[in-house]
């Protein structure tokens, strides 16, 4: 599957690229994963994007050798869904990653939960 996925990439189709890596990637397929997803028109459209996003996060869960603290943020910056990137910010907390730029841009979020990460994270008291 891993020479699938390699033969996807070549083919131009960076979703599916990421999407059999979910299981079976290794370490040493993260430096041509960052590279895949962070090519300008590596994605057809907004669609296709979320689509990698949430591949993406199913495989910064599922596959711990493919864990790199690059993945996360590149979700948060990336992402067109609020839900993906409050996952990615849940994801780099969990782990203890969570830069503090980006804990602070988060606590102004349009998403309550994410607000409550950020506000955790910095330490700061909600009051509303």
């Amino acid at each position: 599957l891993r020479q699938a996925a390699y033969e996807t990439l070549v083919r131009g189709d960076v979703t599916h690229f990421v999407m059999l890596l979910k299981r079976l990637g290794r370490r040493e397929d993260m430096e041509p994963l960052l590279e895949a997803i962070s090519s300008p028109g590596s994605f057809t459209d907004d669609d296709d994007l979320h689509s990698a996003v949430l591949w993406l996060l199913d495989l910064m869960v599922d596959n711990r050798r493919m864990r790199d603290r690059r993945l996360p943020l590149w979700v948060y910056e990336n992402s067109p869904c609020r839900r993906c990137r409050h996952s990615a910010v849940k994801q780099m907390a969990q782990r203890s990653i969570l830069p503090q730029w980006v804990a602070a841009e988060c606590s102004s979020d349009a998403d309550e939960d994410t607000r409550e990460i950020a506000a955790e994270h910095l330490g700061v008291r909600r009051i509303f």
